[in-house]
């Protein structure tokens, strides 16, 4: 379960929690609100913080409703200043709405309730995480600290991009044992175009033994990571394109 506001657009926005899920004197909440600094200027995109079917519709007050179900478990969101995409089937992440302050909303703002076996519970129950369109910080300690361990069989140069014609930076001795990032695309060598970060440059794979134990585990999930953070930015640009958005986030007039 992720959040229904991506990482980026939070922080872009400003976005706090307004109004908590539960007793509030003799009134019940049965979600959450989020809402952003400046509201006037906002034009905060809602996404899917889930696989379903996502239901949108307009409620007799003029509220704009997007649910989306998955088995048992419905995210329900309100208060949209415009609907996305219509119902559809979407996955975690698409685009659903935009802010707003429809129906029977004060001010600008996201009523986000989780019902679960037809009843509402604390949506930070399920411990959503933010879903990103910038590297998260999973990538960022992928790349960074879970480095593998590495051992080149003859002498190489190491390149200052990953390019066979790219100038040399530095040299390798045979069967040097280093710890190096994961792997980065580039020229091929010996038909192997994976190439390794090397201090100021690289190394092409082909010359370089890898430590199993450690390097398949860590590029799995690197490769997990990049997908989920490059398939938001696609789904959140293609949804600027197919309506009143630009791409950063603004509405056109």
């Amino acid at each position: 379960m992720y959040y229904p506001i991506s990482k980026p657009d939070w922080d872009k926005y400003k976005c706090s929690v307004s109004y908590t899920y539960g007793q509030h004197g003799t009134t019940r909440h049965d979600g959450i609100d989020y809402c952003p600094n400046n509201p006037g200027n906002a034009a905060v995109p809602i996404i899917a913080p889930m696989d379903g079917y996502c239901n949108q519709w307009k409620d007799g007050n003029g509220a704009l409703y997007s649910w989306i179900v998955n088995g048992n478990i419905i995210s329900n969101q309100v208060h949209y200043r415009e609907l996305v995409g219509g119902s559809r089937q979407v996955k975690a992440g698409d685009v659903v709405g935009i802010m707003g302050m429809t129906g029977n909303a004060t001010g600008v703002h996201l009523h986000w309730g989780v019902k679960v076996n037809g009843v509402f519970i604390n949506p930070d129950s399920l411990n959503p995480i933010f879903f990103n369109s910038q590297p998260s910080t999973e990538m960022v300690t992928l790349e960074n600290n879970l480095n593998c361990t590495t051992t080149n069989t003859v002498s190489m140069n190491v390149r200052q991009t990953p390019n066979t014609t790219a100038p040399i930076v530095d040299h390798v001795a045979p069967n040097t044992n280093f710890t190096t990032k994961i792997v980065a695309s580039g020229d091929a060598v010996n038909g192997n175009t994976n190439w390794y970060k090397y201090n100021n440059g690289y190394i092409n794979q082909a010359y370089v033994k890898e430590n199993p134990a450690d390097c398949s585990a860590i590029q799995a999930q690197l490769t997990a990571e990049q997908a989920k953070n490059v398939d938001y930015t696609t789904r959140l640009n293609n949804v600027h394109a197919e309506s009143n958005l630009n791409p950063a986030g603004q509405v056109v007039v």
